[in-house]
This record gives structure tokens, C-alpha cells and sequence, in this order.
């Protein structure tokens, strides 16, 4: 078993990515959302996959910093008027090209940040029967949801909404498991960036949030290793 020390992230603080050449696994321990491109020479050097991700604290310098590119598709009503629109999202990087690291040779890690950031969207529902695609999925889930609702909560601000009436005004349906991480996400936007008290900002979640269930079967059912 080896330890690699990391420094990584905006402030270099100490990234660990743990290997065991002779299983072949790999752990990363307290990583930031960028260090991807330092770890795979690693991982492949040694001959191992990454089996699990471990998080000691919550430091802001191990998260991803990502960009949600809206796609506004026209849905026109039928014998109407009307039309509502469709929002999608695109993960995109907040990185810019290494044209140094291309003009070395380096051409996979000149444009990492951008292939790794912008799989979060490439294929909806990927495959989770892996660690890499049920950590994928989780971070789609979450991109999805984070970015409709901050959305929301913007269009409603600039509206002159005041957000402790968010639920008088907004309905939100949560169609099946996928995605149910809206309701974790309200909340801490509502009581770490809005200051509402947690017994008030639930009771807004409550009143905002309707949920459809689509099946009680458990291979449909999404889980996550803790």
C-alpha cells in the first residue's frame, strides 16, 4: 500500500490518493473537483482504479467549480397561443485551454478540465453499475437540480418575489427518485445563503415540493454506498 501527498486546489492544500497495487484499488482523500488530470497518470502507473472518494471535511477548496449553460427549447401549446419553454442544462468547465501544456505535447491534460466537467451532461442516466458511473450520476443529479433551482430562485428575486414567500408563488413536481436531491439543495440555499431559519426554510420545502412515485422496485431504486 502507498500514499501520494497532492498539494491541489486554489489554497495547495494536502490531497492522499491511497493505492493498493495489489488489488488494484485506489482511494482519493480529500480531493478538490480538479485534480483529476494529476491523479490518472498515477492511477495508471500503479495499476489501479479509484474504489472509493473520501471526504474529512468540508472545506469550499474540495469542490468543482462549474458552469450550467441553459438550452431553451419552444413547446407551443396545442390550438393556442401559447408557448412554454423547455429548460435544459450543459455542464461546461470554467477552465480555459493549456495551450502551454498542448504546445508540450501534453494534448489529454490540456483540455481535461473541459472533457471531465462536461461529461456531468453527456449522457443522461449513465450507467451506474461502477463507483465511476454512480459518482457520475450523483453529480449529474445534483448540477440538474442545483441549476433549475437557482434559476428559479433568480427569475422570482428579479421579479420582486420575497423569498420567504417562495412557496406562495413557485410549485415544484419531483418526478420519481432522480430528482430528489432538489430538496436537500433548497434547503442549503435557503437557510446558508438566504439566513432563513431551518424550521421556516423546511416549512417552505414542504409547501414548494410535490413527488411522484414511479415504481417500489429495487433495482429501480438508486443507493449510494456511505
Amino acid at each position: 500500500m502507498k500514499l501520494h501527498v497532492l498539494p491541489a486546489g486554489p489554497i495547495a492544500t494536502n490531497a492522499y490518493l491511497l493505492t493498493a497495487a495489489e488489488r488494484g484499488e485506489a482511494v482519493l482523500i480529500d480531493a478538490p473537483g480538479d485534480i483529476w488530470a494529476e491523479i490518472q497518470p498515477l492511477l495508471a502507473k500503479e495499476k489501479c482504479r479509484l474504489t472509493e472518494l473520501w471526504l474529512t471535511h468540508g472545506h469550499w477548496d474540495h469542490t468543482q467549480k462549474v458552469q450550467a449553460m441553459p438550452f431553451d427549447t419552444p413547446v407551443p401549446g396545442f390550438m393556442t397561443n401559447n408557448v412554454n419553454t423547455l429548460r435544459l442544462w450543459a455542464a461546461r468547465s470554467v477552465h480555459e485551454f493549456n495551450l502551454s501544456s498542448f504546445n508540450m505535447g501534453d494534448y489529454i491534460n490540456a483540455n481535461i478540465d473541459a472533457t471531465v466537467t462536461e461529461n456531468i451532461t453527456k449522457v443522461l442516466y449513465p450507467n451506474d453499475n461502477n463507483f465511476e458511473g454512480k459518482e457520475l450520476r450523483l453529480k449529474q443529479q445534483y448540477f440538474l437540480v442545483s441549476a433549475t433551482l437557482q434559476d428559479i430562485i433568480h427569475r422570482f428575486k428579479n421579479s420582486g418575489g420575497k423569498i420567504n414567500k417562495f412557496d406562495e408563488k413557485i410549485a415544484i413536481q419531483l418526478n420519481d427518485t432522480h430528482p430528489s436531491l432538489a430538496v436537500p439543495e433548497l434547503m442549503r440555499i435557503l437557510v446558508d445563503i438566504e439566513r432563513i431559519e431551518w424550521d421556516e426554510a423546511w416549512s417552505i420545502c414542504v409547501k414548494t415540493f410535490g413527488y411522484t412515485n414511479h415504481t417500489l422496485m429495487s433495482e429501480a431504486l438508486e443507493k449510494w454506498s456511505v
